[in-house]
């Protein structure tokens, strides 16, 4: 059977008319079935949903009248087209059968040609009603989905998006002409910015990197992220797309939690632990070479370590927060900067590390928390040490005004240059489909991303580009500063650490 063929049964418990109803339709593209009786033909419809039934009115044990009923009351059975055979003229049968389910009806001795027209016009009207039935249950999934669906015109304009995609993009009834990159653009950033140059084309097949929407993070709510894809689809005459908006919020705060708490273990526990460990080791292996005073050194020694293992514990519980900071209690100063750069390279060791940030800047209040600030210096002098080849970059780190609502922080080194496609790609975070983080950038670290997503939520940009001057990287942070943190500052003309720290 063709998977095009519609499935007629018919009902009659009298072999000549089903003989000659066999030969009226045996050249449609139907698939005839016959039975004779009532019992058969309720036994066939609960493993075969015929779409249409030729039933006969006068059959013996159980009429066509009571079949129709039992079918109309059976779950699966209920809208099959039913074409009543009846021999009864009268009113009251035709009003009988309608009350009973039936659809139409047709006389006996009845016309070749009425029959036909009555089978073809039965099955296209109830093909159509599957089809108006689908696509109300479609209807009823895109208005019900947690996923955005926006449909555009060949010039970008959106003609429909479902109430997720609206509320997204915070369409109001007259908004339907925009583009949907006006619309985008009215709340969100558009990251990676490379990505976006070849809008609205869909990005190649089996590619990693994912064109993201940035809802930035505000007093009131955090920072939304939103996978942006162009379905692909059979060609439209029309030239209309698809565009699927995902949210990945969750997907994005976990990694970032998982990042914070792998970077803080790191950084904090390291030191002590270390401490404690050699004391242990030596007092494990030598405890009969030590005096009495030398061995309470080194339990005082183990003891002051384990007191700062413990606040470290503390400072990891507040820090491993900062993704989910909004409200930015323990917002970050520019002024901050030489301070937060001195602790990150306790760890370090690096012997140059130059920091300036004007003093007309210093009370300039970022829209990232300290503890976000403090990760994302830490992991860019870890990153310019892993990839530098001696591991020790001379690094110059300054804070710069772009106009009274951002900041760029600028971190040049001495290291390597990089080819341009991985500057571009350093920052973006690939996701399957299921929404997991997956990986990194060849040569850089999951930490990038990871600065990435700070500093965007925050509704701000990242660049990384090679040294014009000589071998290395310089790395720029448009960060947002608070519009009422403008006040100068009565500090000396520059905020500089010394060129050797340690």
């Amino acid at each position: 059977m063709s998977k095009h063929q519609h499935i007629v049964l018919v009902v009659d418990d009298d072999p000549t008319t089903l003989l000659n109803i066999k030969q009226l339709l045996a050249g449609e593209p139907y698939e005839l079935m016959t039975v004779t009786n009532a019992k058969r033909a309720l036994e066939l419809t609960s493993r075969i949903l015929p779409d249409l039934i030729l039933l006969d009115v006068v059959m013996p044990q159980m009429d066509g009248f009571a079949v129709c009923k039992i079918l109309r009351e059976r779950e699966g059975a209920a809208n099959i087209p039913i074409l009543l055979l009846t021999a009864l003229d009268d009113p009251e049968s035709r009003l009988k059968g309608l009350e009973h389910g039936a659809d139409d009806f047709i006389s006996k001795p009845f016309d070749a040609v009425e029959l036909k027209a009555r089978v073809r016009t039965i099955l296209r009207l109830d093909r159509a009603r599957r089809i108006n039935a689908v696509r109300d249950r479609f209807n009823w999934v895109l208005e019900t989905v947690q996923t955005g669906f926006v449909i555009t015109d060949r010039r970008d304009r959106i003609l429909y998006a479902n109430p997720t995609g609206r509320q997204i993009l915070e369409l109001t009834s007259d908004e339907t002409s925009l583009t949907f990159l006006e619309a985008a653009l009215q709340h969100c950033t558009l990251r990676p910015e490379h990505l976006w140059t070849t809008w609205p084309a869909p990005l190649p097949a089996g590619s990693r990197e994912k064109r993201l929407l940035i809802r930035p993070q505000s007093s009131f709510a955090p920072a939304q992220w939103l996978e942006v894809e162009v379905l692909q689809q059979e060609k439209d005459p029309d030239q209309q797309r698809v565009i699927q908006l995902r949210d990945i919020t969750e997907a994005m705060q976990s990694q970032q939690n998982v990042w914070t708490f792998h970077r803080f273990i790191s950084h904090k526990l390291r030191s002590p632990i270390n401490t404690l460990l050699t004391g242990v080791e030596m007092l494990h292996e030598s405890l009969e070479m030590f005096e009495t005073e030398e061995i309470q050194y080194i339990v005082d020694m183990g003891y002051e370590s384990l007191l700062r293992l413990k606040n470290e514990v503390s400072d990891i519980e507040q820090f491993v927060g900062v993704s989910r900071d909004v409200d930015t209690n323990a917002p970050a100063h520019c002024r901050d900067l030489p301070g937060l750069v001195k602790e990150a390279n306790k760890l370090l060791e690096l012997e140059s590390v130059q920091v300036e940030c004007p003093a007309e800047l210093a009370d300039r209040q970022l829209l990232l928390s300290l503890p976000a600030l403090t990760l994302i210096l830490a992991e860019l002098m870890d990153n310019a040490a892993k990839f530098h080849p001696r591991h020790q970059p001379a690094l110059q780190l300054e804070m710069v005004a772009l106009d009274d609502t951002h900041v760029r922080l600028r971190l040049l080194d001495d290291g390597v240059r990089l080819p341009s496609a991985l500057l571009e790609q350093a920052w973006q975070p690939y996701f399957q489909a299921e929404g997991r983080f997956t990986g990194e950038v060849d040569g850089m670290g999951l930490g990038l991303p990871m600065v990435a997503a700070l500093v965007w939520r925050a509704g701000g940009d990242c660049r990384m580009l090679n040294r014009p001057d000589q071998p290395g990287i310089i790395i720029e942070l448009d960060i947002p500063t608070h519009p009422q943190a403008l006040a100068a500052s009565t500090a000396p003309a520059h905020v500089t650490s010394p060129t050797h720290q340690t």
